[in-house]
């Protein structure tokens, strides 16, 4: 499977790549390794969307409204089960089984864009922001690949207790094989915040 990336680097939270650019229309593949989880985004630029799984997957739909998240449902997918991606849609995607998979995403928009979804929203909760980002839907960018940030944001318990559990468990894996001390504090603040929200 030469589009399997299912051994991504540790501070990516899923494979993802670009397979076709067709100007007003992309193809991409996502490898999900077992606990593989997007972090709460939508798809920026792109106006419409399907995606096919090759496996067990889950997600989360959530809705904002005056800055704060909530959980709107969560759909599961069976393997090869297709679903339209809706321009507006803000969701969380994984893998909760113990088998790797792939899946296959199409986006597009009615006007050529050289990335289809750029400028995608990355809904922080840890920090309680609202990131841009030309990249992918992963926890803990990097600075340099987040344009800017809108503070202000906010959400259910459950929604947030959620985010943090997959953000911890991001975290953990990145630890597991190298220090980061930014992350090992952000873990503690994660710890002490998850315990009030339980």
């Amino acid at each position: 499977m030469g589009w399997a990336d299912f051994d991504h680097p540790i501070t990516d939270s899923y494979g993802r790549k670009l397979i076709y650019h067709g100007g007003s229309f992309e193809i991409m593949v996502l490898s999900w390794a077992p606990g593989d989880y997007t972090t709460i985004h939508d798809h920026g630029a792109s106006q419409w969307g399907a995606v096919q799984c090759f496996g067990e997957a889950e997600d989360y739909m959530y809705t904002l409204t005056d800055g704060v998240l909530q959980t709107q449902k969560r759909l599961e997918f069976s393997s090869a089960q297709v679903k339209a991606v809706a321009d507006n849609m803000i969701h969380q995607m994984g893998n909760p089984g113990q088998s790797a998979f792939l899946s296959l995403h199409v986006y597009g928009g009615e006007n050529p864009n050289s990335s289809i979804t750029s400028n995608t929203r990355i809904f922080d909760l840890f920090e309680g922001s609202i990131q841009r980002t030309d990249g992918a839907g992963f926890f803990c960018l990097p600075e340099a690949e987040i344009k800017e940030r809108h503070y202000g944001l906010q959400a259910d318990a459950n929604t947030t207790l959620r985010h943090h559990e997959k953000m911890r468990d991001r975290i953990c894996r990145i630890l597991a094989v190298q220090d980061n001390p930014l992350l090992r504090s952000k873990l503690a603040v994660l710890d002490k915040q998850m315990s009030q929200l339980k």
